[in-house]
């Protein structure tokens, strides 16, 4: 089960500014405290090696169902 810990989101004259983000997948933090702000109609990249946690933080930002995925190494654990 996948959890949002805290989110708040302040979308002003000013941007969008995030606060406290958390997630984890069952007891597995991926992200924790994460703050952060975006200028208004500036464009921002985010970046990051594979798996760092680029789309759950997006997910998590834009309200989205959050879904751990699944790789080779997890299937070879089960078996």
């Amino acid at each position: 089960m996948s959890t949002v810990h805290s989110i708040s989101k302040a979308d002003n004259q000013n941007g969008v500014v995030i606060e406290n983000l958390g997630h984890s997948f069952s007891d597995e933090p991926v992200l924790q405290n994460i703050t952060c702000s975006f200028e208004k109609g500036s464009i921002t990249a985010i970046l990051g090696p594979s798996g760092c946690g680029k789309t759950t933080f997006l997910k998590a930002v834009a309200g989205y169902p959050i879904q751990k995925t699944w790789n080779s190494s997890d299937l070879k654990a089960i078996y």
